[in-house]
Protein backbone atom coordinates (compact mmCIF):
# COMPACT_ATOMS: atom_id res chain seq x y z
CA UNK A 1 0.00 0.00 0.00
CA UNK A 2 1.09 3.92 -0.58
CA UNK A 3 1.23 6.40 2.32
CA UNK A 4 2.09 9.93 2.36
CA UNK A 5 3.32 11.37 5.83
CA UNK A 6 2.96 15.26 5.35
CA UNK A 7 5.47 16.49 8.52
CA UNK A 8 5.32 19.96 9.86
CA UNK A 9 8.30 21.45 11.92
CA UNK A 10 8.24 24.32 14.72
CA UNK A 11 11.00 26.93 13.70
CA UNK A 12 11.12 27.68 17.27
CA UNK A 13 12.37 23.96 17.69
CA UNK A 14 15.42 24.07 15.53
CA UNK A 15 14.39 21.65 12.93
CA UNK A 16 13.97 22.35 9.25
CA UNK A 17 13.73 20.20 5.87
CA UNK A 18 17.17 19.79 5.72
CA UNK A 19 18.25 18.49 9.27
CA UNK A 20 14.92 16.32 8.82
CA UNK A 21 16.08 14.57 5.74
CA UNK A 22 19.39 13.91 7.40
CA UNK A 23 17.84 12.53 10.49
CA UNK A 24 14.94 10.67 8.48
CA UNK A 25 17.52 9.30 5.87
CA UNK A 26 19.99 7.76 8.54
CA UNK A 27 18.49 6.57 11.14
CA UNK A 28 14.66 6.06 10.25
CA UNK A 29 15.08 4.73 6.86
CA UNK A 30 17.04 1.69 7.45
CA UNK A 31 14.53 0.38 10.66
CA UNK A 32 11.78 0.45 7.97
CA UNK A 33 13.93 -1.77 5.04
CA UNK A 34 11.82 -4.92 6.14
CA UNK A 35 8.34 -3.53 4.98
CA UNK A 36 9.58 -0.67 3.05
CA UNK A 37 9.73 -1.57 -0.55
CA UNK A 38 10.67 2.41 -1.72
CA UNK A 39 10.33 5.46 -0.33
CA UNK A 40 10.66 9.23 -1.43
CA UNK A 41 11.23 12.54 0.48
CA UNK A 42 9.94 16.11 -1.09
CA UNK A 43 10.25 19.73 0.36
CA UNK A 44 7.27 21.74 0.40
CA UNK A 45 8.92 24.34 2.33
CA UNK A 46 11.80 25.20 5.07
CA UNK A 47 9.25 23.32 7.48
CA UNK A 48 7.07 21.22 5.64
CA UNK A 49 7.98 17.72 4.42
CA UNK A 50 6.54 14.99 2.33
CA UNK A 51 7.47 11.74 2.62
CA UNK A 52 5.68 8.76 0.05
CA UNK A 53 6.53 4.73 1.45
CA UNK A 54 5.29 2.02 -0.84
CA UNK A 55 4.85 -0.17 2.27
CA UNK A 56 4.09 -4.19 2.56
CA UNK A 57 2.88 -4.24 6.43
CA UNK A 58 1.06 -0.71 7.08
CA UNK A 59 -0.06 -1.86 10.51
CA UNK A 60 4.31 -2.07 11.15
CA UNK A 61 4.70 1.32 9.81
CA UNK A 62 1.69 3.32 11.62
CA UNK A 63 3.05 1.36 14.75
CA UNK A 64 6.84 2.72 14.43
CA UNK A 65 5.50 6.08 13.88
CA UNK A 66 3.53 5.78 17.24
CA UNK A 67 5.82 4.65 19.84
CA UNK A 68 6.49 6.62 22.71
CA UNK A 69 10.25 7.10 21.43
CA UNK A 70 8.88 8.42 18.29
CA UNK A 71 6.18 10.60 20.09
CA UNK A 72 8.46 11.91 22.46
CA UNK A 73 10.92 13.05 19.66
CA UNK A 74 7.91 14.69 17.31
CA UNK A 75 7.68 16.45 21.22
CA UNK A 76 10.75 17.51 21.21
CA UNK A 77 12.07 18.67 17.64
CA UNK A 78 8.01 20.15 17.06
CA UNK A 79 7.24 18.05 14.58
CA UNK A 80 3.60 16.35 14.31
CA UNK A 81 2.85 13.94 11.11
CA UNK A 82 -0.06 13.69 8.98
CA UNK A 83 -0.79 10.25 7.45
CA UNK A 84 -2.83 9.57 4.81
CA UNK A 85 -3.63 5.61 3.14
CA UNK A 86 -3.69 6.09 -0.70
CA UNK A 87 -5.32 3.66 -2.59
CA UNK A 88 -3.29 3.57 -6.04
Amino acid sequence: MNICVVSTFDPSKGLNFDRFKEIYTNNAAPTLADYVSEWGIAKINEYKSVITYNCSDTDRLVAWLSTDDMKQWNADNGCSDEIYFLNK
